[in-house]
């Protein structure tokens, strides 16, 4: 599609199907050549804020930004601001706190603001069966007393 993907983890190593990678220290320094920022991120104490009003400042005139991740890692009061002043042109977003979204909510009045009621994972198609999937052989593994797949990890808080 003629993208050039940057990703930004935690760690930074190198993922094949990304043209840059870089750790979340060095965030400060790509913010700024994004055109769009889609937020994937679980919400930790390390991820509580990550995109603050200093770093959405950050963002080149017209970005766009889509989270898809926790509401808590972006500072919406700030979005909606820059949002409202047009130097974000645009946001999709689907997590909220609280949810649903109440009735009264100012994003409702957004122009440039896309609201989805924290759908971006479902795939009708292919989630429950995903689930599913990942339910029964952890099920079996269980029964065999294996390691089980997709555990949180305390530590991380993912």
């Amino acid at each position: 599609m003629g993208l050039h993907v940057i990703g930004v983890t935690r760690h930074g190593n190198i993922i094949p199907e990304v043209d840059e990678m870089f750790a979340v220290s060095e965030l400060d320094a790509v913010l700024p050549r994004a055109d769009f920022v889609f937020v994937v991120t679980p919400l930790t104490e390390d991820t509580r804020d990550l995109l603050d009003r200093r770093r959405l400042e950050l963002l080149k005139k017209g970005a766009g930004l889509v989270n898809i991740g926790r509401a808590a890692v972006v500072d919406y009061d700030a979005l909606v601001d820059k949002l409202n002043d047009g130097s974000v042109s645009g946001a999709i977003l689907d997590v909220f706190d609280p949810e649903p979204l109440p009735e009264n909510s100012r994003f409702w009045k957004v122009k440039n603001l896309i609201v989805t009621p924290h759908i971006s994972a479902d795939d009708g198609n292919a989630y429950v069966p995903m689930t599913l999937k990942v339910v029964f052989e952890n099920m079996q593994r269980m029964i065999k007393n294996e390691v089980l797949q997709n555990q949180v990890n305390t530590e991380l808080g993912y």
